[in-house]
């Protein structure tokens, strides 16, 4: 068995700014058979496209490991496409204070000042301008931290914590091709 790299690009459909797609990579586990039989499926068709090798009808196992492999990654594609455009769009509510005390103890958040920069007229020091200072720098360390996350992490923070829910979107919504692995095409085109 080994691994091979794929991608997927869901098309979404159009706005008025164009196409909408959402793009993910993943991988699919296949074995020494599977690959052998595809690199001879390939060179005996003269092509590496899906459909037209039959690989739904003839090779029904193959096909079903490229489809699941395909579905997932196409499924976190457009749902972490919609958590971002929710996060974008500054429309969704959530109480920042409990993300960033969660992320002060679960992830590396640190908010570290000079309490001197913080002194009001009086001599006293704001402990409002310290709040906001902290909120400032949690949400330019934010977006950063999230696009670090794998999906399953990132979209259990949208959810968890910024009250985001998809509506069972997934790739159902969109169109993709499920493809062989580049690095098989390859393998099947030199001789």
């Amino acid at each position: 068995m080994a691994l091979f790299e794929i991608d997927v690009e869901c098309f979404l459909g159009i706005s008025h700014c164009g196409c909408v797609t959402a793009e993910n990579h993943g991988t699919v586990d296949l074995s020494d058979e599977d690959v052998n039989l595809l690199v001879a499926l390939i060179r005996d068709k003269g092509t590496d496209n899906v459909e037209e090798l039959s690989l739904m009808d003839s090779f029904p196992d193959i096909y079903e490991k490229l489809y699941d492999a395909y579905s997932k990654i196409a499924d976190e594609a457009v749902n972490d496409k919609w958590y971002w455009e929710g996060y974008y769009s500054g429309d969704i509510e959530y109480d920042m204070d409990e993300l960033m005390d969660f992320c002060k103890m679960e992830y590396d958040f640190e908010f570290n000042c000079n309490e001197d920069d913080f002194m009001d007229e009086a001599g006293e020091i704001d402990g409002d301008a310290i709040l906001f200072a902290e909120r400032n720098a949690f949400s330019e360390w934010l977006e950063p931290f999230l696009k670090s996350l794998s999906y399953e992490e990132r979209a259990s923070i949208f959810e968890e914590y910024m009250n985001m829910e998809l509506c069972e979107y997934g790739a159902e919504e969109g169109s993709y091709e499920i493809k062989i692995p580049r690095e098989i095409v390859e393998l099947a085109n030199t001789k």
